[in-house]
């Protein structure tokens, strides 16, 4: 049960309980825990059975009036839409989910960009030594810094050439296969 500081049937209370829940479930436990502080800070005393379309079309253009970028409004609106269906799943709210009835901003695709010789040159070079092995292989495979931190030694087959990036420590869940050199 949770000890929150907000009122019974308030937003904020059961976002304290929404946050340990999903917390136990998620491997983003810092953007799950940034998002409902902000969260709460726009919807913490309401309650949830009050917060409809329009509160939540009120909270999008507060954010968009403190300069927010639409993706990251996006990533709230996402967390808030979990929040409720674990809400409706639990017997807090009746339903349906006020969030889905609210558009999403459209966002570019991201820009993708390698480094050139020259940038990977004088990054290896202004680097400490701890982080050129790390550095080399983050060139090479591509891998995210978790990932990349998450090897071991039994990832790597020298023999056939192949580096494994595990299921659990990638971002989809699903093991990569990447050739080395």
């Amino acid at each position: 049960m949770s000890t929150s500081t907000y009122p019974h049937g308030s937003f904020g209370h059961y976002a304290d309980e929404f946050l340990a829940y999903a917390t136990m479930f998620t491997r983003s436990r810092r953007t799950v825990q940034s998002n409902v502080r902000i969260l709460k800070r726009h919807f913490g005393s309401m309650l949830l059975t009050g917060i409809g379309v329009k509160e939540i079309q009120a909270f999008i253009a507060a954010r968009v009036t403190d300069g927010v970028g639409k993706p990251t409004i996006n990533r709230n609106r996402s967390c808030l839409s979990t929040l409720f269906t674990w809400a409706i799943e639990q017997g807090y709210h009746p339903g349906p989910n006020p969030v889905r009835l609210v558009r999403k901003f459209r966002e570019a695709k991201g820009r993708l960009r390698y480094l050139t010789t020259e940038e990977y040159d004088r990054l290896r070079l202004a680097a400490a030594h701890h982080l050129k092995a790390v550095l080399v292989v983050a060139v090479h495979t591509g891998g995210r810094l978790g990932e990349l931190l998450a090897l071991r030694w039994g990832d790597i087959d020298l023999e056939h050439g192949v580096l494994y990036f595990r299921a659990e420590t990638t971002k989809s869940g699903k093991e990569r296969q990447l050739p080395i050199h």
